[in-house]
């Protein structure tokens, strides 16, 4: 076999180019598994009523913004029906639950900053949202957005004497800011502006910014601080969490001195095409919109508003922009509060120990679908030579779709069955495709122009098959049934990579084959 010649195949650069960056991000990000296989905890929280789509995605967003300001960054929520959400924490123990139930039982601590000084506190609020105090674009009649809250005289009082004449400043809506804290920050990812650093100034509670790279040469100053909360990333290097440790800091909720980890893209500061801060989620900093000059005149007021511009190329993009922003700040506003009361039912983990077993049956599967595969193609054309493409193409197919997955998302036990279905289901287009290419026994005939047809006759068929297969699995994709959706997300992106690399990369492999046997 000429593989030079193979090689300078437009089809084989596209399938090695692809397998290059697949191998690259397994390597450099590492692939993510859901907890069947390193194992964790699965909690259910009943809802005490059936609510609606957008409800139901307010109860999600507000019960993992609170988890994620308690270190548990790593946890999935997703709903379940209309009345009940899943809360999955990998590699986490029993006692994750009680974690967990103290996040919904207990109030969140709002607080708005205007400038350093705390201009409102969840005490304050009295309502947020209702009739005739949301709009979007839909029901405003243009690309505007609002949301209006009511004070107490008191919290009135407060906001105009922190507001006065402070035209466009922003108002810092932190929804668990947490107290007496450092964070640590990587000096090559993250980007100082006045605007940042500002939102870490709150009178007598700054937040203290302190650089990976350079706190362990300056280990008294950290010391000296004193801290109760540290914050850092997920990828913090293993030197900065031993220091930690060792000075009696720990990931436990209840512990005196904290370490909470979020994750890498929570530390990294939101700003709009302005550069005005927008989001921060690492220190609770959920929205910074800006003050306009009816609420800097010193007067109290006990209703505000907050507004702002849909974004979005279309109606409908804006509209969903909207609804979101009004989402996240009734979350924040309302100190975390749901919508409707819950109740956290018996859980159930997954030891890691078992969640390996799971991993190592997956492969072992994955192995077994390959090789029936194989036999199948050889035991129908008799040739042995045959194993070499099925099995390169393959393999290849797998490590493609595992990446995607693993890296972009995590690979649950669902997901992993669509890849195993993937192998078994690959055959028909690999029998579709080595048909058509050895039809005839002449060497001759294999090497004649009827070779292009032939192949375009069989990836018509594959194109058509994978067009089903694709219909097929949408509704299932689009069903929110969270225990499907990955079944169904790594079978549309197999047949995806299927038909637009690794199957044409198995023609050219077949037909060099053909045509040297």
């Amino acid at each position: 076999m000429d593989f030079g010649k193979i090689f300078e195949k437009r089809e084989m650069k596209i399938l090695l180019v692809i397998l290059a960056i697949s191998l690259f991000l397994i390597f450099v990000k590492h692939l993510s598994f859901g907890i069947e296989f390193v194992g964790g905890v699965r909690i259910p929280i009943m809802l005490s009523q059936p609510v609606s789509a957008s409800t139901m995605s307010q109860v999600i967003n507000t019960i993992q913004s609170r988890i994620n300001e308690y270190g548990l960054s790593q946890a999935n929520v997703y709903s379940v029906g209309d009345q009940q959400v899943m809360v999955e924490i990998p590699q986490a123990g029993p006692g994750a639950v009680n974690n967990i139930e103290t996040i919904l039982q207990e109030q969140g601590n709002f607080e708005a900053v205007v400038d350093g000084q705390v201009a409102l506190q969840g005490s304050d609020i009295i309502a947020v949202g209702g009739p005739n105090q949301e709009s979007t674009p839909s029901s405003s009649g243009s690309n505007q957005w609002s949301l209006g809250f009511m004070v107490d005289s008191a919290g009135a009082q407060q906001f105009a004497k922190a507001a006065y004449g402070k035209v466009n400043y922003p108002v810092y809506l932190f929804l668990d800011r947490p107290s007496n804290a450092a964070i640590i920050e990587d000096k090559n990812s993250f980007i100082s502006t006045p605007t940042i650093l500002n939102s870490l100034k709150q009178q007598g509670n700054d937040i203290q910014l302190f650089y990976s790279q350079d706190l362990l040469n300056e280990t008294s100053s950290f010391i000296s601080g004193n801290f109760s909360t540290v914050v850092l990333g997920n990828s913090t290097s293993a030197d900065i969490v031993s220091f930690l440790e060792a000075n009696n800091y720990s990931t436990s909720i209840n512990a005196s001195r904290r370490i909470v980890f979020v994750n890498d893209s929570s530390m990294i500061p939101v700003v709009d095409s302005q550069g005005d801060l927008e989001q921060w989620p690492a220190i609770g900093l959920l929205s910074a919109p800006l003050l306009s000059a009816g609420v800097t005149n010193g007067y109290p007021s006990t209703l505000y508003q907050i507004s702002g511009t849909a974004v979005g190329t279309t109606s409908q993009q804006q509209e969903a922009y909207a609804e979101n922003q009004i989402q996240v700040l009734k979350s924040v506003i309302g100190g975390g509060r749901l919508p409707v009361n819950t109740l956290v039912e018996s859980s159930y983990s997954i030891s890691p120990s078992l969640g390996s077993q799971f991993l190592f049956y997956s492969f072992v599967a994955l192995f077994i679908a390959i090789l029936v595969v194989s036999l199948i193609i050889i035991a129908r054309y008799r040739k042995v030579v045959l194993i070499i493409p099925i099995i390169i193409t393959n393999l290849f197919e797998i490590t493609i779709l595992l990446s995607i997955l693993g890296t972009f998302g995590t690979i649950s036990i669902s997901a992993m069955a669509g890849v195993i279905a993937l192998i078994g289901s690959g055959v028909d287009n690999q029998i579709v495709i080595t048909d058509e290419l050895l039809r005839g026994s002449k060497q001759q005939e294999i090497q004649s122009k009827n070779s292009k047809e032939r192949l375009a006759r069989a990836f018509f068929i594959v194109f058509t098959t994978a067009g089903v297969a694709i219909a097929g699995m949408l509704p299932l994709l689009l069903s929110g049934i969270v225990q499907i959706t990955g079944f169904a997300l790594s079978t549309i992106l197999g047949v995806i990579i299927g038909v637009l690399v690794t199957r044409p990369a198995y023609s050219v492999l077949v037909e060099n084959l053909a045509v040297e046997n």
